[in-house]
């Protein structure tokens, strides 16, 4: 075996070994809520993750039960809002919105600086608005559906230049009602780094390219 070989076998090796970034917020499964008596679908929240790194905050919602985008038209459209509290910061900003169903949902303590309002996906499909606590639009994204998630990216400039590290709840549901919350107030986390072996192996590949 060669050399470039061994270390990109070591580096694939790395990879499937290192466990995956877990959720910032596991949801407890089966706990969607027929709050104003529509029915089914009942979307269920499985998880919510928030990371960021340099230049980006990054969020993915997974589902125990199947979505769409809420532009398809279709029942199991998911609409609600991933909210932001930049600055961790109970005085400043607005409540959850969760705490105006509560109950069923918890009543949580959180200043919120700035929404995800996975509604306005139907105003321009496959992308969303991130607006401030007066409604004004600050920034609109990309986002991606699949049959259980969701996910995208919201610059960091976008959120006042904030640092990444965020408070954050959500309350989603479907058009016609709310159908879940969080349970308690989730943390972002930094966007874990690769392993060093991996960083070694691209590092050495590269050297190895400029001799020849």
């Amino acid at each position: 075996m060669t050399l470039r070989r061994a270390i990109c076998a070591t580096a694939v090796a790395a990879m499937l070994l290192s466990p995956p970034a877990m959720g910032n917020l596991i949801d407890t499964f089966g706990d969607a809520q027929d709050v104003f008596g529509a029915g089914d679908p009942l979307l269920d929240i499985d998880g919510i993750f928030v990371q960021y790194d340099e230049r980006f905050l990054h969020f993915e919602m997974t589902f125990h039960t199947p979505i769409s985008a809420p532009s398809a038209g279709f029942a199991d459209g998911v609409v609600g809002l991933l909210e932001l509290d930049t600055d961790q910061d109970t005085a400043t900003g607005l409540p959850p919105t969760q705490n105006a169903f509560s109950p069923p949902f918890a009543m949580l303590s959180s200043g919120v600086d700035f929404v995800i309002a996975l509604f306005t996906e139907t105003l321009h499909p496959g992308f969303v608005d991130v607006l401030d606590p007066t409604g004004r639009i600050v920034d609109t994204v990309a986002i991606e559906y699949g049959p259980t998630s969701f996910s995208g990216s919201v610059p960091l400039a976008s959120l006042g230049g904030d640092d990444g590290i965020v408070n954050f709840t959500t309350t989603i549901g479907t058009i016609p009602q709310p159908t879940d919350a969080t349970d308690v107030v989730g943390v972002s986390k930094l966007v874990p780094a690769p392993p060093a072996v991996m960083l070694f192996a691209v590092a050495v590949v590269g050297v190895r390219r400029r001799r020849r």
